[in-house]
């Protein structure tokens, strides 16, 4: 308890709940808007934003303390996750109303919105495994601009579609991007999240 207690206090919350709130917001002007191109680029914007927030959690100002702790770099890794509740349940919330007002399947974006949230968190993992004690900054940017140029341009339409549509036969393949997408990031975390002394165990030894 002590420790999440740590954990948590070195969350940069400010930059978690101001980029979550910007979401909801960009979430609750696309439903005014209705169905309308507008309001579709406000749903695309919402989940870079929350990409965005996500890539904040894994930032320990405090590390050289939390460092100096007999825990393990992955049950650090989970106590952070913890914190990407925040952008998702704002996200997910704004999601389901905006689809209880339009013909966008809220249900099926909340599974978009789970994997811009593990690319966020995942930019912040390999930064921060290359040296930045805090990559927040950085992983924000490249997540908010990596989700947006997937969402925006569909670079795989030829063959699936990034965006789930209405209630056509294209939804399992949309499905089955995002969960590779998730589950690659699950691997990502997994390996950049391994203990400096785990990472020479092996010796080549019987």
């Amino acid at each position: 308890m002590a420790m999440a207690t740590v954990l948590l206090r070195a969350v940069p919350w400010l930059p978690v709940s101001v980029l979550a709130a910007a979401t909801g917001l960009l979430l609750g002007l696309a439903g005014m808007l209705g169905e309308s191109f507008a309001a579709y680029w406000l749903v695309l914007l919402s989940l870079s934003l929350a990409s965005a927030s996500a890539s904040f959690v894994l930032d320990e100002d405090a590390e050289a303390v939390v460092d100096a702790t007999p825990t393990s770099t992955r049950r650090r890794l989970a106590g952070r996750l913890v914190v990407v509740g925040v952008p998702g349940l704002v996200g997910t919330v704004g999601l389901l109303t905006l689809g209880r007002s339009t013909d966008l399947v809220g249900e099926r974006f909340v599974l978009v919105l789970a994997g811009c949230l593990f690319i966020g968190v995942v930019a912040a993992a390999v930064l921060r495994r290359s040296g930045r004690p805090a990559p927040g900054d950085l992983a924000a940017v490249v997540a908010a601009v990596a989700t947006a140029l997937l969402l925006g341009a569909d670079p795989l339409g030829r063959w699936v579609s990034v965006l789930p549509g209405g209630h056509g036969r294209d939804w399992a393949g949309t499905a089955a991007l995002w969960s590779g997408v998730i589950l690659a990031a699950t691997l990502v975390l997994l390996w950049t999240s391994r203990d400096p002394a785990a990472r020479h165990t092996w010796t080549g030894r019987p």
